[in-house]
């Protein structure tokens, strides 16, 4: 009887445990971008995919954060700007090479980075 205690309860207790899933893209990526703005960017990824970090705009001389999520596949879609003007940051994570491209109003180009 204690035996069939011990394994119900093993087998109850595996089944409560979730599988934590991480994203492949886990960790520091950075890179530049460039078009009629230029400058560097660098983000953290998240286990859940997560992307938090910051950029530096040649043009406006200023920094910008960006945020934003990737999914497992490396699909990027992130937001990036200040309080007054807000852009985007579209592409995808590959091994440990990234590439895109990214708007805000009338400026635009394309942005390529890697994992550090």
């Amino acid at each position: 009887m204690t035996k069939r205690i011990i394994f119900l309860f093993l087998l109850f207790a595996g089944m409560a445990c979730k599988k934590t899933e991480t994203n492949p893209f886990t960790g520091n990526w950075s890179g530049q971008f460039s078009g009629t703005d230029n400058g560097t960017w660098s983000v953290n990824v998240s286990n859940n995919g997560t992307v938090t970090g910051t950029g530096y705009s040649n043009v406006l001389r200023a920094n910008f954060k960006i945020e934003g999520r990737v999914n497992n596949a490396g699909n990027l879609l992130a937001a990036f700007g200040t309080s007054s003007l807000d852009g985007r940051f579209d592409g995808t994570l590959s091994g440990s090479s990234a590439n895109g491209n990214w708007s805000n109003g009338s400026y635009s180009g394309i942005w390529s980075g890697s994992k550090r």
